[in-house]
Order: structure tokens, then C-alpha cells, then sequence
């Protein structure tokens, strides 16, 4: 009598969690890692890093769809908007806050690379508002219609409750097809304007992709271009950036394999500020 009443209760308590998480949002983990070795340079080292990554869903019974994603280690600055991100979507479009792309960012991008580590970066064309900044959470709008996206970005000024910082308003706009794309965007952070150009095209096996972006600073005119491909299993990627603010032109190529199941071998080489960097290990993601 005594493990029929154990096994009852057991079977109550379940079925309770089971309807409780019948009606939460969903949540999933997913997370990567790399191993490998690198030269920056300067110095031959060993690299790894695992992280893990959080992101919520959920819908409203009116339809509207929201959420929230962060990576585990950024969970503090998760916690005040300057990390990670929330959204709302619905017919109207998409409101997204928090560690969010700037209007250009997002209608623009950027050229590809392919590496573990050391090419990350180098090819970037530097957007105002286009990475993490001290005056987070910001805020993006974008709306879909057919093949055009329009995006809207801003920020308030404030590095938190009672700070300041110079506000950042862009605006950008994007024409997309399987085959090709084009973007536009200007932005202003008070301080700077900038104005860039950006496009992809699809070519049998080939990508190209190329970005041009105009500042009234001293970063000045900046320009990027990519090719990438995939050839009998190996992904490869080359890309040359330059522009006022660079003494060398940074240049790159790189190459992938996938072995399955998440994990790809990937390195790289290239001149970066006139150095010459490589890597090569493995990329996991889970």
C-alpha cells in the first residue's frame, strides 16, 4: 500500500510539472567551442573557449511572438541591457532592445572570413553603432515586406539611469533575392556621420560580397570585399579591407571542413596591420 501511495503521488507530482511547463515559453541551450592554435603576430599559443547561450520564446494570445536570447558569461550585463537582447514581432514589424545592430548594421553588414580566431574582425568594415556599446540598451525596428527590409536604430543617450552619452540615430534599407542584395544606411552619433553602401551576389559556387562606408571622421572612407566558396567539401573565404584609418590593407584567407554532427576543422591566414596572423583547429556547435 505504502509504494502505491509513493508511485501515485510521484505520478501526481509529474503530471503537475508537465502541465506547468505545457504552458511556459519555451527555452533552449545551445552553445560552441573551439580548440586550437594561433599566432597573432607576435606569439604561437594554444586557444579554446566553450560558451554557453540562452534564448527564450513565446507568443501571445493575440498572435504577437516575443523573446530574449544571452550568452551565459555576459549574464550580469545581460541583466541591465547592455548584453544580449529582447523582441517583440507582430504584423508591424520587429522591436528589438538591448545589445542590438544599428539600422546600417543590420541593412548593410559585412564581408565575410573564414578562421578560428585571428580573421574575426579584421574584416569588418567599423559602422557607428554597429558592435557593443557603453551606452546600451539600444534599439532596433525592422519591418519585412516581399524582398525589402527597412530597419530603424537608436539609442537614448544614456549609459544607464542618470548617465549620458551622445545619442546615435540610423536609419537603413535592404533589397534581397536568393541571388543577390543590396543594402543602404546612414547613421549619426552626434560626434560623426557615416553613409555605406553594401551588396552580395550569387555566382554557381560563389559568393562575392562588398561593403563601402563614408565617415566625416578620422576613420574616414573604408571599403571591404569578400569571395566565398565551397569546393568538393572545403569551404573557403578570402577577403581585402581597406581605408583611411589603415597603414597596410588587411587581408585573408581561410578554409573549413565539416566533419559532422557540429564540429568543422577551420584556419586561416592573412596580414593584419602588417603582421602576418594564422590559426588553425577545430569550431564545435552544440
Amino acid at each position: 500500500m505504502k509504494n502505491i501511495l509513493i508511485a501515485t503521488t510521484a505520478l501526481m507530482l509529474s503530471a503537475g510539472i508537465a502541465a506547468a511547463e505545457s504552458h511556459a515559453a519555451p527555452v533552449t541551450v545551445s552553445g560552441n567551442a573551439r580548440m586550437g592554435v594561433m599566432n597573432n603576430g607576435t606569439d604561437t599559443a594554444f586557444t579554446s573557449r566553450v560558451r554557453a547561450s540562452l534564448k527564450m520564446s513565446g507568443t501571445t494570445d493575440g498572435g504577437l511572438s516575443f523573446g530574449g536570447s544571452f550568452d551565459v558569461h555576459n549574464a550580469a550585463a545581460a541583466a541591465n541591457g547592455s548584453s544580449g537582447s529582447v523582441f517583440l514581432s507582430g504584423a508591424f514589424g520587429k522591436i528589438a532592445m538591448g545589445d542590438v545592430d544599428s539600422a546600417v548594421q543590420a541593412a548593410v553588414g559585412q564581408v565575410d572570413q573564414k578562421s578560428l580566431l585571428v580573421l574575426d574582425g579584421p574584416q569588418e568594415v567599423p559602422h557607428i553603432g554597429g558592435g557593443a556599446s557603453a551606452d546600451d540598451p539600444s534599439l532596433l525596428y525592422s519591418f519585412t515586406t516581399g524582398n525589402i527590409s527597412l530597419f530603424l536604430g537608436a539609442t537614448d543617450g544614456k549609459t544607464g539611469i542618470g548617465g549620458a552619452a551622445d545619442e546615435r540615430i540610423s536609419v537603413g534599407a535592404k533589397f534581397a533575392t536568393d541571388k543577390f542584395s543590396v543594402g543602404v544606411g546612414f547613421a549619426d552619433d552626434g560626434a560623426a556621420t557615416e553613409t555605406s553602401v553594401g551588396g552580395s551576389a550569387t555566382f554557381g559556387a560563389a559568393t562575392v560580397k562588398a561593403v563601402v562606408s563614408d565617415r566625416d571622421d578620422a576613420l574616414g572612407m573604408n571599403f571591404a570585399l569578400s569571395v566565398s566558396g565551397t569546393f568538393s567539401g572545403v569551404g573557403v573565404t578570402a577577403f581585402f579591407r581597406d581605408g583611411d584609418s589603415l597603414v597596410d590593407p588587411n587581408i585573408g584567407v581561410g578554409a573549413s571542413y565539416d566533419l559532422g554532427g557540429g564540429a568543422t576543422v577551420v584556419g586561416g591566414v592573412g596580414s593584419v596591420a602588417g603582421s602576418t596572423v594564422a590559426d588553425l583547429g577545430v569550431s564545435f556547435s552544440f
